[in-house]
């Protein structure tokens, strides 16, 4: 988060208004992309690691995985060459024209790190399957400081934009291949090679849970970042990037409430197949009150702050008090969110959210461009808000009634 923090304050005050704003819509493309393994790499891939009982089996699933994941990027990167990169200048509208002219080498740096990094990426999913987080969190702490490191030395020394901007990506991927390789040595694991048909023989039985949180992943892009793209249509990419400066810090708040809530996932699986639902019930309760605690004085400390912690972290001067009050609504409601899904996510109970998110990322979308229309900005934050509310209540609903389908067995059981 710490990095997070001065990589932004680094971008901000090193580049254009435009530069910035091209960083800005460059991370949420990465989190676009991210979702195009299928869900193989992520919830499903951690969750059946996390019970599978053989070692052999395990190993077979993970580096399955990793190839199949390896094969669908190779293939977008082909259908980038193919299609993609001869439109990037309508995606990006610049008055810049050395950006202007730089487009097609930046978007080349973006498609080789992204073919590198999400592949090798699933050690994440490893190591939070078999309850290491410390690992996954010391490659974390590496990855921060050689970040900050790479766009400081940039920033130092004047280096051009697409310098500082192929030391970050690069960088990403660097970190994943040492992340990978760490994983495979702590399980004393070779990169074995596989045919393709033990591959997909090895991945087949799992493509439903796979799928299941593929299709989850999509939607919630859809409903949780849509609002930066509309943004982009109807405001200068200079604009865009002020705002989404705000969006980043209400993220950030997000992070470390996610990095709080991520190791219980592999407990909560645990704990659930172990019937151990004291401990569920106690924990899930927990975590709501530590969340609106932490987000309730958040949220206030945005709404009433919000201007001098700008200025020191990106250097601007933004007045904009009703988009900050909108996005720390938006903000508790997904934190709240999170305390659900992640349990839902560790029982593989997916479909209600999936529905829930179907309906909250339409709404998202028809709300965010009629909204626009009437109020601006305030109106594309406003949507988004109202289109978390079908998945509050969906997670909260599926929740109590799992608890009291529980309350009868047991009973039924004595």
């Amino acid at each position: 988060i710490l990095s997070q923090l001065g990589v932004t304050a680094l971008l901000s005050r090193g580049l254009s208004g435009e530069a910035f704003g091209m960083c800005a819509i460059f991370a949420h493309i990465m989190l676009m992309v991210g979702l195009f393994d299928g869900g193989i790499g992520g919830g499903g891939l951690r969750n059946t690691l996390s019970t599978c009982q053989l070692k052999d089996d395990q190993k077979k699933v993970f580096l399955s995985s990793f190839y199949f994941i390896g094969l669908i990027y190779l293939l977008l990167a082909l259908i980038y060459a193919l299609f993609i990169q001869h439109y990037l200048h309508h995606l990006f509208v610049l008055q810049d024209v050395h950006l202007f002219n730089q487009l097609k080498t930046i978007g080349w740096v973006f498609v080789i790190s992204i073919i590198i990094k999400v592949p090798f990426s699933i050690y994440a999913s490893g190591f939070y399957a078999f309850e290491e987080d410390d690992k996954k969190a010391l490659i974390d702490i590496i990855e921060s400081v050689a970040l900050v490191l790479v766009l400081g030395l940039a920033t130092i020394f004047h280096q051009d934009f697409l310098v500082g901007f192929a030391g970050y990506y690069l960088t990403l991927s660097l970190m994943s291949c040492l992340g990978f390789g760490w994983f495979l040595k702590k399980r004393n694991w070779k990169l074995k090679k596989f045919s393709w048909t033990t591959i997909y023989k090895s991945i087949q039985p799992l493509f439903k849970i796979h799928r299941a949180f593929w299709i989850q992943n999509l939607l919630s892009l859809a409903l949780f970042s849509f609002s930066p793209y509309l943004l982009m249509r109807f405001l200068n990419l200079e604009k865009v990037g002020e705002y989404t400066l705000i969006y980043r810090a209400c993220c950030l708040f997000l992070g470390i409430h996610f990095s709080l809530l991520n190791p219980l996932w592999a407990s909560y699986t645990k704990a659930f197949y172990n019937k151990n639902f004291m401990w569920i019930e106690k924990t899930l309760r927990q975590s709501l009150k530590l969340t609106i605690l932490l987000f309730g004085l958040a949220a206030l400390g945005l709404i009433f702050f919000y201007q001098p912690i700008l200025f020191l972290w990106s250097g601007k001067q933004i007045i904009c008090h009703k988009i900050v009050v909108l996005y720390a609504i938006w903000m508790i409601f997904y934190a709240l969110i999170n305390c659900f899904s992640i349990f839902l996510n560790s029982v593989n109970l997916i479909q209600k959210q999936s529905l829930a998110l179907l309906i909250g990322s339409s709404s998202n979308i028809l709300l965010g461009v009629f909204f626009s229309k009437i109020w601006s900005v305030e109106g594309v934050v406003l949507a988004s808000i109202i289109s978390l509310l079908p998945l509050f209540f969906s997670n909260l609903i599926e929740i109590l009634q799992l608890k009291k389908k529980v309350l009868s067995e047991q009973r039924s059981s004595y």
